[in-house]
């Protein structure tokens, strides 16, 4: 081949981008020769094609059905919270009655570290709290009578504790003075 001045034109070469353009499009044909091929053999293309459909809308419901069980699982836990928000703002009901209003100062009052196990009997009758027993200290029956008395749904206390050198509050009437 020659030019405008009738000389002889030098072949070019192919830049690398070239080369590669040209290599990525034969392998491009050749996979979409062999899908088409894979997909629209007579034998077995339809079980193929319905195979893929199936596949495919499988691999679109399942972010969205993943996705739905997130969103839910976050308005339980947001509702959860609400509700703890609501049920800490609102009154305390009282107890339905004397032995859950027992149970409550128990587990209020006696089960902190403050104040532990002790020995004291707790009887309640229309929301009054009776607390008997033994202690050492004079101060502990202090607190613990101001713990009982803020426990919600107490309307009274009555307090018969008392320490190992004195007598119980509800026995010093009845007995008889010594001569």
């Amino acid at each position: 081949m020659r030019n405008r001045f009738g000389r002889r034109r030098r072949a070019r070469r192919p830049t690398a981008q070239q080369t590669v353009f040209v290599v990525v499009a034969a392998v491009l044909g050749g996979l979409v020769g062999a899908v088409a091929e894979y997909l629209l053999d007579p034998a077995r293309g339809h079980a193929r094609r319905a195979g893929l459909r199936e596949r495919s809308a499988a691999a679109v419901r399942r972010p969205v059905k993943r996705a739905r069980r997130t969103a839910t699982r976050n308005v339980a836990h947001l509702r959860g919270r609400a509700r703890r928000v609501g049920h800490r703002l609102s009154a305390s009901h009282p107890p339905a009655d004397d032995r859950t209003l027992v149970d409550r100062v128990r587990s209020e009052v006696f089960d902190r570290r403050h104040f532990g196990r002790r020995s004291v009997n707790i009887d309640a009758v229309d929301g009054v709290v009776t607390l008997r027993g033994q202690l050492d200290d004079r101060d502990a029956i202090r607190d613990i009578e101001a713990a009982v008395g803020r426990v919600a749904g107490v309307r009274g206390v009555e307090n018969l504790l008392h320490t190992p050198d004195t007598a119980a509050p509800n026995v010093v009437g009845l007995q008889r003075p010594e001569r």
